[in-house]
């Protein structure tokens, strides 16, 4: 298991205990100020799913960059093992040199 997913599963349990401990208080209307009046909101429950909202979506970020790192070393690792096989091939002698290539052009006077 990951350091990032055990991070995520331990804030996500700590919130489950807390939210089903103190249900009352995640229900619970705080007034707020707004621009124009004041609005009854459960702040704390608001506040708490917004959390575990964010560490779910951190999670899945880490997730899809591990992911896309792992593709990128797997290339990596492919085009390496290629030029391993052509410098094994030209080190051995069997490698042939492409038949379309240019003679050498002369320099021109001026």
């Amino acid at each position: 298991m990951r350091f990032s997913t055990l991070i995520a599963v331990l804030v996500l349990l700590t919130a489950g205990l807390f939210a089903y401990q103190n249900q009352t208080l995640l229900y619970q209307e705080q007034a707020v100020l707004v621009p124009g009046g004041t609005m009854s909101v459960p702040l704390v429950g608001i506040l708490l799913l917004a959390g575990v909202g964010a560490t779910i979506l951190l999670w899945l970020a880490d997730m899809v960059a591990t992911s896309a790192a792992a593709a990128g070393r797997r290339r990596l690792e492919n085009r390496l093992a290629q030029r391993e096989r052509e410098l094994a091939e030209l080190n051995s002698g069997t490698h042939v040199a492409p038949a379309t290539s240019a003679p050498p052009r002369e320099p021109v006077g001026r």
